[in-house]
């Protein structure tokens, strides 16, 4: 099973948002309305595969974290969502539970 590598799928992410402007501009977020719905769904899935197992942390280091949590504030997502995949991500216990030795390192 290939696991997805959490610190790549940042940068797209933070490039996909960048490339259409910043996310407090409101004007920017009402014409690609959909934005905000297809990172919603793919926050989802996010989780389900770290649930899961099927997501690594390896070279996820602390400008990606930054750069993520960035994402993670627009007030356009689902702050449901990204408080759930905060705790997965920073929570010790789940940290521990979920990804290897190494990868909590």
């Amino acid at each position: 099973m290939k696991k997805r590598i959490l610190s790549k799928e940042i940068r797209f992410w933070v490039s996909f948002v960048t490339s259409i402007g910043i996310p407090e501009e409101e004007m920017l977020w009402q014409e690609y309305g959909g934005i905000s719905t297809y990172l919603n769904g793919q926050l989802r899935l996010l989780i389900r595969d770290i649930i899961a197992g099927k997501v690594s942390l390896a070279n996820f280091n602390i400008p990606d974290a930054v750069e993520f949590g960035e994402l993670l504030n627009s007030p356009h997502l689902d702050q449901e969502l990204c408080s759930q995949l905060s705790h997965l991500l920073y929570g010790a216990d789940e940290r521990k539970k979920i990804f290897s030795e190494e990868e909590n390192s």
